[in-house]
């Protein structure tokens, strides 16, 4: 689109210098070539056209070329810098496997200019004066100047960018493997030590059960960071694998609550967290352990950000279709920090009192596992007063069409739901 509108704007330009030069043949030339451009640009602004426009586009702007550089006299003209800052723009703008295609063409059309002038020098005509000549020359030689520049404007913008984000992901990167090594040390050294405590002979029952629960807790935490991890680098090399069935909401919300509320009974803050399951006596279809790891990581974080007040999750049925959330009333997330949490290796600490640890990698993972699965999640959140965050995977299914059906033609009902179905009306009146 881009070399669409760049053609356009030049071919008007030159339309008009030759319109004042009285260069009417050449005009008519640069004018064609000025409507053609802008409808090739009004197609690919308003409709999705496949990879080879830009094909198209060099062997349209050729054969004007070829034309304007006939009528506009050959060598003598402006048309042999034109002709060399075209093929510039298109080796800037393909790609590297149509590279040799346009070299090629450049010094075979080259070749036919020189042939073709070498054979009879008079076959492109004489300029009136030497004066028109001078003139359309330089303006020749301006145009051309202009996509030069434009050229080297576009290498230096397009290498600062890359510049500037190669140099932020590597010093996210480098956060990334300073808070690792903390978060990895942090109850790797817990559970040493514990563990040397509960050796000592003089440990009393109490207080081996409470190191106990502390080596538990630290080596749950430990496992989930490396899971995490593990299924982040799968992703990235797409490999990581989903395994949907029919599931109950119920039990996994009562694991989650018991997980949670250890945790929170272990910390200073007087917080309360409970649970919501609006699609009681229905099951959804969805991958248990997946879902389970999204709740894990936004539970985590509202554990993290919450000193006061209580923390709620669970399921609502919006629609026909279940929307889980998990809310907390902590210290929120300032309007211009929401679009980069969900960012890999990107650490937001707006908590204005507390320092909280953290990788930067699980709202990124909880996004990337919700798309999989072929859902959306979002954010609500105010600054100093909560956030809220609300995703949907999967669908439901009534536990009586469950039950009358199996749960292997039940499956197969969710597939039809994801086609755009409705369950219940389709086995209404089986």
């Amino acid at each position: 689109m881009a070399t669409c509108l760049l053609v356009s704007v030049a071919s008007l330009l030159t339309s008009v210098a030759n319109y004042y030069l009285n260069l009417t043949g050449v005009m008519y030339v640069t004018l064609a070539l000025f409507l053609i451009s802008g409808i090739f640009y009004g197609i690919a602004r308003y409709w999705k056209l496949s990879k080879e426009l830009d094909l198209a586009i060099l062997a349209i702007a050729l054969v004007f070329v070829n034309l304007a550089w006939f009528f506009n006299f050959g060598s003598r003209g402006p048309m042999l810098q034109v002709f060399v800052s075209i093929f510039a723009f298109f080796l800037f703008i393909c790609d590297q496997k149509k590279i040799g295609l346009i070299i090629s063409l450049f010094f075979l059309n080259l070749l036919v200019f020189f042939l073709a002038e070498y054979q009879d020098p008079d076959i492109t005509g004489r300029y009136a004066s030497e004066l028109v000549r001078v003139s359309d020359v330089y303006v020749g030689s301006l145009v051309a100047m202009g996509f030069m520049l434009i050229f080297g404007l576009s290498v230096k913008n397009n290498y600062l960018k890359q510049y500037r984000q190669a140099r932020h992901s590597d010093q996210l990167k480098s956060a990334f493997l300073a808070n690792l090594s903390h978060e990895i040390r942090t109850p790797l050294n817990a559970i040493v030590g514990f563990s040397s405590l509960i050796s000592e002979p003089d440990c009393y029952a109490r207080e081996r059960k409470e190191f106990q629960e502390i080596i538990h807790a630290n080596s749950d935490y430990l496992l989930h960071l490396i899971e995490d991890i593990v299924d982040l680098s799968k992703l990235e090399s797409g490999t990581l694998t989903f395994h949907p069935q029919l599931v109950d909401l119920q039990p996994l919300f009562e694991k989650l609550i018991q997980n949670f509320q250890r945790q929170l009974d272990g910390m200073s803050t007087k917080v309360v967290i409970g649970f919501e399951n609006d699609l009681s006596g229905r099951l959804v279809f969805v991958d248990p352990d997946r879902l389970e790891q999204i709740f894990r990581n936004l539970l985590e974080n509202a554990v993290k950000f919450t000193s006061v007040g209580g923390i709620h999750f669970g399921c609502k049925l919006v629609e026909g279709h279940p929307v889980f959330f998990v809310s907390d009333t902590g210290c929120g997330i300032r309007k211009e920090n929401l679009e980069a949490i969900f960012d890999r290796f990107v650490k937001i600490d707006d908590d204005p009192v507390r320092l909280v640890r953290g990788t930067g990698v699980g709202l990124f993972l909880c996004r990337q596992l919700v798309e999989k699965m072929g859902g959306n999640i979002r954010v609500e959140s105010k600054y100093l007063e909560g956030t809220s965050f609300y995703f949907s995977v999967g669908n439901s299914l009534p536990a009586e069409i469950v039950a009358r059906f199996g749960f292997q033609s039940a499956s197969k009902i969710c597939d039809l739901v994801n086609q755009g179905h409705d369950p219940d009306k389709y086995f209404s009146g089986n």
